[in-house]
This record gives C-alpha cells, sequence and structure tokens, in this order.
C-alpha cells in the first residue's frame, strides 16, 4: 500500500487561523455579554463562573474522544462540526432563558473541546518539527484576533440589535466556517480510517491522559497550562465587567481594553512561538512570561475609574501578552516531544488540563471577587500564579539540560 501523502501547509494555517477567530471571539464572549445579560435574567455577572465551569466540563469530556474522531472522521471534518456546533449553541442561548444558556454551553463545550486537537493534527502532518512552534502559534493566534474581535463588535452589535440579535449573528458565521472547509475536506482528511470504531469506555478515554502525565516533560508543560489557563479566564471572563462595574468605565471601552489585550497577544503568540523555536527552547520563553505575569496582574489590579482610556488599554495589553502569549508554544512545546502519530491524543490531554483550569480559574476568581468584594484585589492574588509557572519551567529546563549534558560525556 502507497503512503498516504500529507496535506499541504498552507490550507492548513489558514483553516486553523479563521476557525480560530471564529471559535474564539464566540466561546469567549460571554464575558462580554455578562454586564448586559446577568441582569436581564436576574442573576450576578459572577454566576459567569457557572457558565465557564458548565461549558469547560463539557468540552473535557469531548476532548478525551477527540483522538478517536479525528482518526475515524479526520481533522478537517471536525472542525466543520466545530462550526455547526457553535452556531446551534448562540441559537439555543439566544432563546432568553436561563436554562437554555446553560444547555448552551454544554453544547458550546463540546464542539469547542476537542477543536485544538484538529488542528495540531493536520499541522503535525505537514509541518517540520523545528517549525511547528511558529506555525501552531500562527494558528492560535486567530484566538487572539477573535477575542479582540469579540471586544469591539459585540458590545456595538448589543447597542445596535440587543444581545440576542448579535448571537443569532454571531451564529451564521458558524454556518460560513462548514461550508468553506468543505471544498478542502478530502485531500486534508485522506489519513482518516472510515472504519476505525470510536470507543467511549472511560479507560478507553482518560488512556492518552494519563500516558501524558506518566511523561515528566508532558506532565510539567500540562501543569504550566493549567496555571496560566486560569490567568487567561481572569482576562476574558472578567476583565469586561471589572473595568465596568468596579471603575465604571463604558462597556465600549471596557470592550476597547479587551481588544487590546487581544492585539498585544496576538504578536505576542506569533513572537513567542518564533523565539521558542529560535532558541529550540520552549521552557525559558513559558519561565520568563511566568514571572512578568506576576508584574502585569499587579498593574491590573492598581487600576483606578478615572486613569485615561490609553493607560487603560496600555495595562490591558501587558496582561493580555503575559495570560494569553502562551498558548501557542505550549501547544508546539507538547507535539515536539511527542511522536507524530501522537500529537493528536498528546494535545488532546493538553486541552483538557487547560479547560479544566478554565473550569476551575473563574469559580475561584468569582468566589474572591465575592468574598473580597473586589475585582483588583483578585487580580493582584491571581498573579500569584506567574511565580509557580516560572520556577517549574526554569527547573524543568535545568532538569533537562543536566541530562542533555550527562548523555553526551
Amino acid at each position: 500500500m502507497s503512503p498516504v501523502q500529507g496535506p499541504r501547509l498552507g490550507p492548513i494555517v489558514a483553516i486553523g487561523f479563521c476557525s480560530q477567530i471564529y471559535i474564539s471571539m464566540t466561546a469567549n464572549s460571554p464575558g462580554v455579554f455578562a454586564p448586559v445579560v446577568a441582569p436581564a435574567l436576574g442573576v450576578s455577572p459572577q454566576a459567569l463562573g457557572l457558565f465557564y465551569w458548565i461549558f469547560g466540563l463539557a468540552a473535557m469530556l469531548a476532548t478525551l474522544t477527540a483522538s478517536g474522531v479525528i482518526r475515524r472522521f479526520g481533522g478537517a471534518r471536525l472542525l466543520q462540526g466545530v462550526g455547526l456546533g457553535m452556531a446551534a449553541s448562540l441559537v439555543i442561548a439566544a432563546s432568553g432563558s436561563g436554562w437554555m444558556i446553560a444547555a448552551s454551553a454544554i453544547v458550546m463545550g463540546a464542539v469547542v473541546g476537542p477543536h485544538v486537537s484538529a488542528i495540531m493534527h493536520l499541522l503535525a502532518r505537514a509541518a517540520p518539527m523545528h517549525r511547528l512552534g511558529l506555525l501552531a502559534s500562527l494558528a492560535q493566534a486567530g484566538g487572539a484576533i477573535g477575542v479582540g474581535a469579540a471586544g469591539i463588535v459585540i458590545p456595538r452589535l448589543i447597542l445596535c440589535i440587543g444581545w440576542q440579535g448579535t448571537l443569532l449573528v454571531l451564529s451564521l458565521f458558524g454556518l460560513v466556517l462548514a461550508a468553506l472547509i468543505q471544498p478542502l475536506r478530502r485531500p486534508l482528511d485522506n489519513d482518516r480510517q472510515a472504519d476505525h470504531a470510536v470507543s467511549v469506555r472511560p479507560r478507553a478515554l482518560i488512556q492518552p491522559l494519563l500516558l501524558a502525565l506518566r511523561n515528566r516533560v508532558l506532565r510539567e508543560i500540562m501543569i504550566t497550562a493549567f496555571a496560566l489557563s486560569m490567568l487567561f479566564q481572569s482576562l476574558v471572563g472578567f476583565m469586561v465587567s471589572y473595568l465596568n462595574l468596579e471603575l465604571g468605565f463604558s462597556l465600549v471601552i471596557a470592550g476597547l481594553a479587551l481588544t487590546a489585550s487581544q492585539v498585544a497577544s496576538l504578536l505576542a503568540r506569533v513572537f513567542l512561538g518564533w523565539l521558542a523555536d529560535r532558541l529550540r527552547d520552549p521552557f525559558i520563553v513559558l519561565s520568563v512570561l511566568g514571572f512578568v505575569a506576576v508584574a502585569t496582574g499587579i498593574c491590573m489590579a492598581l487600576m483606578e475609574g478615572d486613569w485615561p482610556v490609553w493607560a487603560i488599554c496600555t495595562v490591558a495589553a501587558t496582561y493580555g501578552v503575559t495570560s494569553s502569549g502562551w498558548v501557542g508554544t505550549c501547544f508546539g512545546a507538547m507535539a515536539a516531544y511527542t511522536s507524530k502519530e501522537h500529537v493528536a491524543s498528546a494535545t488532546s490531554s493538553l486541552q483538557i488540563i487547560m479547560l479544566l483550569g478554565g473550569m476551575v480559574g473563574p469559580l475561584i476568581f468569582a468566589g474572591l471577587v465575592l468574598l473580597t468584594r473586589e475585582y483588583s484585589v483578585t487580580y493582584a492574588l491571581f498573579s500569584l500564579l506567574g511565580i509557580m509557572v516560572g520556577w517549574r519551567m526554569m527547573r524543568l529546563r535545568r532538569r533537562l539540560a543536566r541530562e542533555r549534558r550527562s548523555m553526551s560525556s
């Protein structure tokens, strides 16, 4: 049997980039909707933590099946399903019922969970391993654009057509995404195994995660991603509420600050991915990022309601670099320390841990806000996660360096 020809790299990067824009814009939009939707439903904006918990649980369970689903249907087909599923979840949320919004969190989480594994699977088939960090960061940069677009587009749409109409408009882009992928689906999924049975047995589902956790390097990457995911959710989930409800800025200005954070994150993701490949050392990049996150989190806590807009956006941008610029570097490191045939399962494991951080982070953040009655104090406390990240990555780097020296001697 002749070997399966690898797909072309250009379409994969384009699909990954575009899908990340849409998925991130919609999956992270609850933080923008919260100040408007929560009063309409008669709940506190801190209930957003519960939405993300439901979303994260559904996403984790779905991600457990990612490797098998990709093997049977292909990465491109899975991304088409993500577009259609996101559209469905937004239509469900537009009903205006609290219970239906909870149901939309389940649907959204189930389709979002496996999408990064699909992108990384396609990239690993076409990209040289020494460029995987940069290419993963380029694809992940679409996520920063998506969150930034949410900060610009969604507040204005809400003011023009209301929050329910905005959800329906956003759902249309999911249909467009699925349609755009269709002409490319056959060559991209030419490695799929149509007769492969997707196992739903618990032991089979968690086996890739257990294998990854037994590997010291992969385990450290996942611990780092867990902590940084908590920081990321404090950015996309609560920044708008912090600026709007505690500091008194308008929803448009709060959205502008969120956009500034994502523009900076976009540039940081690409640069840090390139730097990690250039240095051939993603761990020093992640270590420095962790220590800098402490300073940027404290700057977030020190913001005041009388600050000029440019100062608010500058601080938000620096926080965006540290809390969101790391994603592609982590996925690139995970893939680089895994064989090509196991990239989908390894990145699925990383995605599960990131989703767990995305679940735990908002609950802890919301709980601290209720306890301290201040977003600012909570941002300062959350910034301490950066110390753990910086220390663990520096320690891992030193261990790997010692092992390389001992092997060469």
